[in-house]
């Protein structure tokens, strides 16, 4: 499954390690970052005051990028239509085929994004940066809120990272995941970028 890579892995990470962790309080920020417990009990939670303006500060992301997960590549593609972040996942480097497509999306003050039973939203966003916390889902009454605390930071040399912080789990330190990801054009005939 290649949903929107970056955005997999992070809810991934929150799965396993909230079944390693027995669902506690624990949480997480980037593509690998998980927090099982409700957000108003444990940490920040998102932010009901993102406007517009402030989604309008994320433009950088806008562009064909390509990550790695170890050693094995993925591709992605976003763009904004208003305060909407769409998010393509692409399944090479051709950008030829989009594969799955995500969306951030702005409602009621808060700018967030879901994935089955797992919501991450914006706590705040600054010209180059942007953190997400664990939200609760709308419409899900009484469920524990689950997702991951992660961020995205543009860097100086037109790349920008998305960053998993991996709290403590049974006696493991606490750990820290960064994608960095780079401009992307499809390959040539002559498979060069």
């Amino acid at each position: 499954m290649r949903t929107y890579r970056l955005l997999i892995i992070i809810a991934s990470f929150a799965l396993v390690f909230s079944a390693c962790s027995g669902g506690a309080n624990q949480n997480t920020a980037g593509n690998e970052a998980v927090k099982t417990a409700p957000a108003a009990e444990t940490g920040p939670t998102p932010s009901n005051q993102i406007t517009e303006a402030d989604v309008a500060k994320l433009k950088w992301l806008e562009g064909s990028w390509r990550g790695m997960d170890g050693d094995k590549p993925f591709y992605e593609r976003i763009h904004f239509e208003g305060s909407t972040m769409i998010v393509e996942t692409l399944e090479d480097g051709s950008l030829a085929k989009v594969t799955e497509t995500g969306k951030f999306e702005l409602k009621d003050g808060e700018w967030g994004h879901t994935v089955g039973s797992q919501r991450s939203a914006a706590t705040s966003i600054t010209d180059d940066m942007v953190q997400f916390v664990p939200a609760k889902v709308p419409g899900a009454e009484g469920v524990a809120v689950k997702g991951s605390m992660f961020r995205f930071e543009r860097k100086g040399d037109g790349t920008w990272q998305a960053v998993l912080d991996v709290p403590p789990n049974r006696g493991q330190p606490a750990s820290q995941k960064v994608y960095k990801m780079e401009p992307w054009k499809p390959e040539s005939k002559g498979g060069k970028n």
